[in-house]
């Protein structure tokens, strides 16, 4: 997949925020030219979870080709349309779909967000004018957009948490309770008499708790997870920081961000294998560390089946850094299916923060991170919160 555009971001982060569940489709140059156009893993696993289609227990050859009536939209307009979906006799019968007529609406490379809807198939082209303006302009477009939309429900436990954070904004800036990065953190926790532990489960009565820094970067922590080992090509960070680290201030480091879209400066790049379902860093060789996509999205679902995202002001008073929070962004069920298309567009990265110090190697990570337009494809269901009122 290559990077999407200020406008196909912008489109697909307003179906985000209107809870539209929806997959990418590229249609390439040769795939148009063919009327042919590849059923990626990521779609058919989106097919599945909305029972519109199961390729697995399709056969192949044309008489067992699948047609489900579609349509495309382009700048609003709704255009009737018939999606071909089937496994041809060639190769290993590599599952295929195409939409009729959809060479009068699309160019090579562009990006298409297939949504599902009541048996029916919708493509829309993200590269196209703003959802925003093209709902006021056409009311069918509009319309749609509604059927495709899911409601939010709030429940006791968010309602006692939210209580809580307001009447710790009530008592304005709070000295931190420890120093350093994970200083919001501790400090938050402590107001709202969580007891510091290592455990990996939700924070508050299953609502995990991520906080920062209104001033800090806009990438935020998903979770952290070690490689599976199994599948890597080394086995353990020290081997990694001997082969990929550097040294800093007297102490072998590594603290460096990997993502899909280029090598950074250790040469490490991450590549999602699709067949095999497997995230890899690869360096010098390939598969220097491997995660099964499996475990990273069973993880992404325990983490943050429910999630307060708190920001605060931070100042240093006397020499002690203090925190004022203010707003709560609240999500809800992740869309676990994106996570490895994220991940292959580069909004998903993995952040390293390796050191050793004597014998000892340790690091903080590897640290899932999502940017503000994956955050909101991967958490459709949010919600802004301002905590003074």
């Amino acid at each position: 997949m290559r990077k999407l555009t200020r406008q196909e971001s912008e489109n697909a982060t307003y179906l985000a925020n209107h809870d539209i569940e929806f997959s990418f489709l590229l249609p390439t140059a040769t795939g148009l030219g063919k009327s042919i156009m590849d059923a990626t893993i990521p779609l058919r696993e989106f097919f599945l979870r909305n029972q519109i289609h199961d390729y697995g227990k399709q056969e192949q050859g044309q008489k067992h080709k699948v047609s489900i009536p579609s349509q495309i939209i382009e700048n609003g307009i709704l255009h009737d349309c018939t999606a071909s979906l089937y496994r041809p006799n060639t190769k290993k019968g590599d599952p295929r779909i195409w939409f009729s007529g959809l060479k009068r609406f699309v160019q090579p490379d562009s990006i298409l967000a297939i949504c599902v809807c009541e048996d029916q198939l919708f493509a829309l082209l993200l590269s196209q004018k703003p959802f925003s303006k093209l709902c006021q302009l056409h009311p069918d477009f509009s319309t749609l957009l509604t059927r495709l939309s899911r409601k939010i429900e709030n429940n006791f436990v968010f309602n006692e948490l939210l209580l809580k954070l307001k009447l710790i904004h009530q008592r304005g800036f709070i000295p931190a309770t420890c120093s350093g990065d994970t200083a919001i953190g501790r400090t938050l926790e402590t107001a709202l008499g969580i007891p510091m532990n290592s455990s990996q489960s939700p924070d508050y009565k299953g609502i995990e708790l991520k906080s920062k820094r209104s001033r800090s970067s806009t990438r935020k922590t998903l979770f952290a997870k070690v490689p599976d080992w199994r599948f890597s090509t080394l086995k353990s960070f020290r081997e990694f920081l001997n082969d990929y680290g550097y040294e800093a201030n007297g102490l072998r480091r590594l603290n460096c961000t990997v993502s899909s879209l280029q090598k950074n400066r250790q040469g490490l790049q991450l590549e999602m294998d699709f067949n095999r379902m497997l995230l890899l860093e690869n360096g010098r060789t390939k598969e220097v560390l491997v995660w099964q996509m499996k475990t990273l999205q069973q993880k992404l679902a325990e983490k943050h089946k429910e999630t307060f995202w708190v920001s605060a002001e931070s100042r240093t008073k006397n020499g002690i850094e203090e925190f004022f929070f203010t707003q709560v962004e609240y999500t809800r069920q992740p869309r676990i299916l994106k996570f490895p298309e994220l991940l292959d567009f580069g909004m998903i990265t993995i952040d390293h923060l390796i050191k050793q110090r004597g014998n000892s190697v340790h690091e903080r990570g590897p640290l899932f991170k999502i940017n503000k337009i994956g955050h909101h494809l991967l958490f459709p269901l949010n919600t802004s919160l301002d905590l003074s009122t």
